[in-house]
């Protein structure tokens, strides 16, 4: 995928696009939807970019953070968003990370998931979110609102890809 298709697939009238923010970009990889969302974001705006591989960036509004999300505490402010771009079918236990997570955002504050369409596990999505499972889940871990943004198909199964923005009303 390139930058334009990554911009493409999570841009959303809904992105506040008057004030900076702060988000975090976890399973940030090298970065392809971290730069994707920071050219949506205002200038000024922070993307954390958080991966267990060290990846370097030399965008300003990309500081990168080598941390296991799912095993760390992110030492992070309180955050406007998250994103999780093809990273949270790597989870098992998806609520209570969920959950955990919904700590360090604002009241407010969005989260911006995209994955693949499906239900059938792999060694690439070992534990696949599917859009029609992922409004359950976030409701569980307290999120009240789920929308599909955009889907686009995937150049490697037969699944598309999914962007889907989830809102919490506190």
């Amino acid at each position: 995928m390139l930058l334009n298709d990554a911009r493409n697939l999570i841009d959303n009238y809904r992105l506040n696009t008057t004030a900076e923010q702060q988000w975090a970009d976890l399973g940030s990889g090298d970065g392809l939807f971290s730069k994707a969302l920071l050219s949506l974001l205002p200038a000024g705006s922070i993307i954390y970019a958080i991966d267990k591989t060290a990846f370097a960036f030399s965008d300003p509004g990309i500081q990168f953070l080598k941390i296991d999300f799912e095993k760390e505490v992110l030492p992070l402010p309180l955050l406007n968003g998250i994103m999780m771009a093809n990273s949270l079918h790597f989870v098992k236990d998806k609520l209570s990370l969920l959950q955990q997570l919904k700590k360090n955002l604002l009241p407010r504050a969005v989260f911006l998931l995209v994955e693949y369409d499906t239900t059938i596990a792999n060694r690439w999505v070992p534990y696949p979110l599917s859009y029609s499972s992922a409004g359950n889940l976030f409701k569980q871990a307290g999120f009240d609102l789920m929308e599909k943004n955009k889907e686009r198909p995937s150049v490697y199964n037969s699944a598309n890809i999914y962007s889907a923005y989830l809102y919490q009303a506190t």
